[in-house]
């Protein structure tokens, strides 16, 4: 009888660690990834303060791959939206793993090669238009110099991730720069336009929660307030967004950069936040970006499937 019951229990307990199993390994798409050949930093950070231990940093471009894939394994990333500064790296990336969803950056608006951009959208190679990170070098997201990418983006219905935050890091990129305000000036000459907004535009949260009232195809992405900053300030700011009832807009984004390990620390940010119920988790970690991105039935059964079979 002790051994019936013996294995009994173990039956029991085998099962509930596979529905936990489950509950953790739920799929998530990280709505902001890099690629770089070059690491361009040997610090390493320890943010959010107080932190236990500073993030490891890719010792080059083959180790922050390599990383970023362990990571997105770990944590069940089903899709990671990535962009580099070098065309070609991003390229090699998308062909290593097909999670990755091509983004084409757009630094200076005035080398962009127009014909080579919408050759690789008809052959159906770029799937978001962004990261847009002209700021760091003077424009606004306003500029005329920008229209021509928001009208491509427009016309081929290419989600577009810009980077209008208060976390420049430039002599270039002057506080107003990150003022989402400039945004609506965009939307409303391309009202078709679906677009993301880096780090929800921390610190400027009642003109972000402003702009996504007035315009219902706008979304943000948490990104690297998840991690870069106070933990407190972070929990802060989301509360914000989420009591104005914006938390069915609010898409996760890791930002890893050079530091995969950034991946694990913002989903923790989230996963801590007790203020969300577990349905708005779910929102921010699948369901706003699997919208957003308009993926198919048969692409989120896909995705759930594969999490499914892995648990059982």
């Amino acid at each position: 009888m002790k051994q019936l019951i013996t294995i009994g229990l173990l039956s029991i307990l085998g099962l509930s660690s596979k529905i936990v199993s489950a509950q953790i390994q739920l799929p998530i798409i990280d709505m902001h990834l890099h690629s770089y050949g070059e690491i361009w930093s040997k610090e390493r950070y320890c943010f959010p303060e107080p932190c236990e231990k500073a993030q490891t940093v890719a010792s080059d471009g083959a180790q922050l791959l390599s990383l970023t894939i362990e990571q997105m394994d770990k944590q069940n990333i089903v899709l990671g939206v990535l962009s580099g500064h070098d065309y070609e790296l991003n390229t090699t990336w998308v062909d290593v793993d097909p999670r990755f969803l091509f983004g084409y950056l757009v630094y200076e608006p005035d080398e962009i090669d127009l014909e080579h951009l919408n050759e690789d959208i008809e052959e159906r190679k770029i799937k978001i238009m962004g990261e847009i990170t002209s700021q760091y070098k003077g424009y606004s997201m306003n500029d005329p110099k920008l229209d021509t990418v928001f009208s491509i983006a427009e016309a081929n219905d290419l989600p577009v991730l810009v980077h209008c935050a208060g976390l420049g890091g430039s002599s270039h990129f002057p506080i107003e720069k990150g003022n989402p305000v400039s945004l609506n000036d965009v939307i409303r000459k391309h009202p078709k336009l679906r677009l993301y907004v880096e780090n929800a535009a921390w610190p400027f949260g009642d003109e972000m929660i402003a702009l996504m009232y007035t315009n219902p195809n706008v979304y943000a992405d948490l990104s690297t307030i998840s991690w870069i900053i106070p933990r407190t300030t972070f929990h802060s700011y989301l509360r914000k967004l989420v009591d104005a009832g914006l938390s069915d807009r609010l898409m996760f984004g890791s930002d890893q950069m050079i530091w995969p390990e950034s991946i694990d620390i913002a989903i923790d940010a989230i996963n801590s936040a007790d203020f969300l119920s577990d349905k708005q988790k779910r929102d921010i970690f699948y369901n706003n970006a699997a919208r957003f991105l308009k993926l198919s039935q048969e692409d989120i059964d896909k995705h759930h499937n594969r999490i499914k079979a892995t648990s059982d």
